[in-house]
């Protein structure tokens, strides 16, 4: 394959390989996306960003993960996107075509508002055993599938490195899930830890983010606006309720620029 040039950027920690393939589209394998993430061999990152050319949108985004997979969407990376798009363009706003949706990525200050679009409960009491135990959890769907876990206890020492990827891999999930540990501080707060689907442990989800706000607001334990602390620093949700658009607020920071050879 020959040389492409890239930018590193990230949101909170969640760190991205950006590539703008609007002008040339490259032939791209599972083991070449593995080879670029890698955090040794590679350049190294939690995802893959392709920017494309769109029919009904700015742009087209598609998203991948260290292993090689596919995600449909991703909350820190959009606004990862609205962040190049602002340090090359100038664009303050654009709309952006996932696989499933069109998301709205806005300019506030120094932060990002991405409009997430709409959210679904797939299953508000949901039960699962795996080798280290069984765990109550609420599934929800935002364009990539999250089983969201409540802790009753701070979350800091809980070895979600060992039964999040039970979960991910659990037979119930189809087409793997990702994983959120959250623990409840008050109607207006939460932490949060996320085992990301194709990716592992992260430093922060904005999907999964959105994800644990759903679950919690669905059982009526928070607020329409909540600040959500995950390892990599806090972003900001709002969300009114079922059938209404979700909103997550949050910085991207640029790192650094590239070519591969």
């Amino acid at each position: 394959m020959s040389s492409f040039s890239f930018v590193k950027l990230h949101g909170l920690g969640n760190d991205f390989v950006l590539v703008d393939e609007r002008n040339l589209s490259r032939s791209w394998d599972q083991e070449l996306i593995q080879k670029v993430l890698h955090r040794r061999l590679g350049i190294g990152a939690d995802q893959l960003i392709f920017l494309r050319s769109s029919k009904n949108s700015d742009i087209q985004v598609l998203f991948f993960n260290s292993d090689g997979s596919q995600s449909g969407m991703c909350g820190n990376g959009l606004r990862a996107v609205g962040e190049f798009l602002f340090v090359k363009e100038k664009k303050k706003q654009v709309s952006v075509e996932l696989l499933d949706r069109v998301c709205q990525v806005q300019r506030m200050n120094d932060l990002w508002s991405v409009d997430m679009g709409g959210v679904h409960i797939v299953d508000k009491r949901g039960q699962v055993r795996v080798e280290a135990g069984t765990f109550d959890f609420t599934e929800v769907e935002i364009g990539n599938p999250h089983a969201v876990v409540f802790s009753g206890s701070p979350i800091d020492s809980e070895p979600l490195h060992l039964w999040g990827p039970q979960i991910e891999n659990h037979i119930r999930f189809s087409q793997g899930v990702n994983v959120e540990l959250g623990f409840l501080k008050n109607r207006k707060e939460l932490d949060l830890r996320v085992w990301e689907r194709g990716a592992g442990l992260t430093l922060a989800c904005g999907s999964g983010a959105c994800a644990a706000m759903a679950a919690y607001r669905i059982h009526d334990q928070v607020d329409e606006n909540v600040q959500i602390h995950l390892p990599g620093g806090r972003v900001e949700v709002h969300w009114e309720g079922p059938g209404k658009s979700m909103t997550l607020k949050g910085p991207a920071q640029w790192v650094f620029e590239g070519v591969w050879r």
